[in-house]
């Protein structure tokens, strides 16, 4: 929301694996009046590349899951009732879309200007 906010030339794409994340997220796009600049896909990160993103990106933002599993437990309630465990956990070490990531970007990054 923040980058079409306030870039008012920026076309977004927004993906995201959940159903629910992608409404609440469309409600604050027509909140902040940008949704008509931001494209929402239910989209998982882990199916093939090629056919989620058919362009090269300006910017490529995530926010993915972070949390290891051994420390799931150990978060504070108010985090851990509150989030679905799959915006926190990818349920194993914490970097297994940290590493999806680092294969992604570079193919669908546009060159830096000269």
């Amino acid at each position: 929301m923040s980058v079409a906010k306030y870039i008012k030339r920026a076309q977004v794409t927004a993906i995201d694996i959940s159903r629910e994340a992608l409404i609440v997220a469309e409600q604050n796009a027509q909140m902040h009046d940008v949704a008509s600049r931001i494209r929402f896909s239910l989209t998982d990160v882990f199916d093939r590349a090629d056919l989620i993103f058919q362009q090269q990106f300006d910017l490529l933002m995530s926010n993915p899951p972070y949390v290891p599993k051994d420390e799931w437990e150990q978060l504070q309630a108010e985090v851990r009732d509150f989030e679905p465990s799959v915006a926190l956990t990818d349920g194993k070490d914490g970097f297994k879309f940290y590493r999806r990531l680092i294969d992604i970007i570079p193919k669908y990054s546009k060159p830096a200007a000269a």
